[in-house]
């Protein structure tokens, strides 16, 4: 289940690194640097729950979390590796200078790691 989890995300990367980026959102750095100063609310409630929600399917999920909590742990630990050779992925942790130290890499992934688990 772990390597072929594994080896289905490597394919997606990949995948993704040959596909046409969309042109509804930023498309570099750049785009995001100069979005960094204008304000983003909504004005939408983030307690309001979106229409689009589908509470079986997100159950789901979680389940399937809790079955394969090992190999997504892996899974994620290898794409984090695997998204270090990608240019677009490391000139993003380049630019937020929250991973150009050991210490400060490791606070970063742990904190990101415990917010993908309280996600599920």
């Amino acid at each position: 289940v772990v390597l072929s989890s594994i080896w289905i995300l490597i394919d997606s990367l990949q995948s993704a690194a040959m596909q046409p980026t969309s042109t509804a959102g930023p498309t570099s750095l750049e785009d995001l640097k100069a979005g960094s100063s204008k304000p983003g609310e909504s004005g939408i409630s983030s307690l309001q729950l979106p229409p689009w929600l589908d509470m079986a399917r997100c159950q789901r999920s979680r389940r399937f979390f809790a079955e394969h909590a090992a190999a997504m742990v892996l899974a994620w630990h290898c794409s984090l590796v695997i998204g270090f050779s990608l240019p677009s992925l490391l000139s993003a942790l380049v630019f937020t200078h929250a991973s150009d130290s050991p210490s400060k890499s490791l606070q970063r992934y742990i904190r990101t790691f415990s917010h993908l688990v309280s996600w599920h």
